[in-house]
């Protein structure tokens, strides 16, 4: 047998001590792990969330939120429905003062202190403008008004700002959820806050909020190195009507028709443009805002494209003069690509040439649909179904399993499911079971069936 030097023993016996080392931290963080109280909270029915998938969900009964190990806040209903909340999340409730926000979070103030919050933090809204950095391009604005600089748009209480890399928004509360494209400034009686660029001022006071916590944003303001020239106004003798053109900001895009020839004149320098301004999507439709500016009419059509992965191709064409358009036969839950393109004749080959303007992924979201059990004996179980207005279904069952075996089925009664009491039913059954479980089935949607995977489930025991 192979005797071991002492080089050897040495290396053998380090080995082994890393080994039992690395055990003892594994144990250590386990037991670390398990002998921690879990986060645990309670909130009520009728507050509004939204999951991880940006989707708004409205509780119709008092719920408790846990937080995983994995880091994600997971909220569960007195009927056993689970929604993933993700990192962080705030759940407004109408009746309360208080907006719970879950979550590692940093309240920005205006002497450009920060302040980090863990766990849940209860936001009072009734008091004054607030502002907290949620996560990575995900921010909180808490004030009674919030406004875009425009004014024309408002939100009332609190509004959820969510960034893509490219400096578009998703506003979100309970009222509205839209997208917008291109640099949008809000602002409360107390702060403005430019989302692209991450920037909150508190009057002259400028916080850079890509420092709280870093950022991933990949937007970036478009740079003009020199003014436009000012065109050259001959005077006339006697005063004339002049268009009126609104006053375009440059770092919107758009192309300059016409040279910089002082001696040109002022209408060739007018942009024309077309953008989208936002879009706003619902359950089976998408509204979609635009603006579209052509004074010497040099577009030959403006148009939406509407793609997906399981869908043809729609193309749209939209009025130049108009500025909304709701585009209708839509999937939900389901994402989709709109692109807004326009055509302008090419000089040279005498031929439209397509382009590309602005392009932006939104998702359609679920019905809001409640199933739920209200009264159940021995032989009896009595349930209420409510389905979602801007959903109404063309047909849909509800089923009733007994530990398992499907034992019957009751046809609902759809307009009496649209209103506030809901479609009320009951089941008479002749076995006792463990297991009572009730399935929303057979359900279409403009003639076609749909899945929508609505259950609720009593255990006696």
């Amino acid at each position: 047998m192979r005797k071991w030097n002492k080089k050897s023993k040495h290396a053998f016996f380090l080995f082994a001590f890393l080994v039992v080392v690395i055990i003892a931290l594994f144990v250590y963080s386990i037991i670390n792990l398990m002998s921690r109280e879990p986060e645990h909270y309670t909130v009520t029915r009728g507050s509004y969330f939204y999951n991880n998938e940006s989707q708004l969900v409205t509780l119709a009964t008092d719920a408790d939120v846990t937080k995983h190990w994995t880091g994600n806040y997971y909220l569960i209903d007195a009927e056993e429905n689970q929604y993933n909340l993700g990192k962080t999340s705030a759940i407004y409730d109408p009746s309360d003062y208080k907006i719970k926000v879950f979550g590692e979070i940093y309240q920005v103030y205006q002497d450009t202190t920060v302040q980090k919050y863990k766990g849940m933090t209860e936001v009072m809204r009734n008091v004054e403008s607030l502002f907290y950095k949620l996560e990575d391009r995900k921010y909180l604005l808490v004030s009674s008004l919030i406004s875009n600089v425009d004014q024309t748009e408002t939100f009332q209480n609190y509004l959820i700002v969510e960034l893509d890399k490219n400096g578009n928004a998703l506003l979100m509360n309970h009222e509205t959820q839209k997208k917008t494209l291109h640099a949008m400034v809000l602002q409360t009686n107390e702060y403005r806050f430019d989302i692209a660029n991450e920037k909150l001022y508190w009057g002259t006071v400028e916080i850079d909020l890509k420092k709280v916590g870093g950022s991933s944003n990949e937007y970036k303001e478009i740079e003009v190195d020199e003014p436009l020239p000012t065109p050259t106004v001959t005077p006339t003798p006697a005063p004339t009507m002049t268009p009126n053109v609104p006053q375009i900001d440059i770092s919107t895009g758009g192309n300059i028709n016409g040279d910089s020839n002082s001696n040109q004149n002022s209408t060739n320098m007018i942009m024309k443009f077309a953008r989208l301004r936002e879009v706003t999507p619902s359950i089976t439709y998408v509204d979609v805002s635009y603006q579209v500016f052509d004074p010497q009419n040099e577009y030959i059509s403006v148009y939406l494209t509407v793609s997906s992965n399981n869908e043809e191709d729609r193309k749209i064409l939209i009025n130049k003069e108009e500025t909304s358009y709701r585009i209708l036969g839509l999937s939900k839950n389901q994402e989709y690509t709109i692109t807004l393109s326009y055509t302008t004749m090419d000089e040279l080959s005498s031929s439209p040439t397509e382009t590309v303007q602005d392009m932006i992924t939104v998702k359609t979201s679920e019905p809001t649909l409640s199933l739920k059990v209200t009264r159940i004996s021995a032989t009896t179980i009595t349930y209420e179904l409510k389905q979602d207005n801007r959903y109404q279904l063309d047909q849909a069952e509800v089923q009733l399993y007994v530990d398992g075996i499907l034992t019957d089925t009751q046809t609902v009664d759809l307009n009496a499911a649209l209103s506030d009491k809901g479609f009320q039913s009951t089941f008479i059954h002749n076995r006792l079971g463990t297991e009572f479980e009730l399935r929303l089935a057979n359900t279409s949607y403009n003639g076609m069936p749909v899945d929508l995977n609505l259950y609720t489930k009593y255990i006696n025991r």
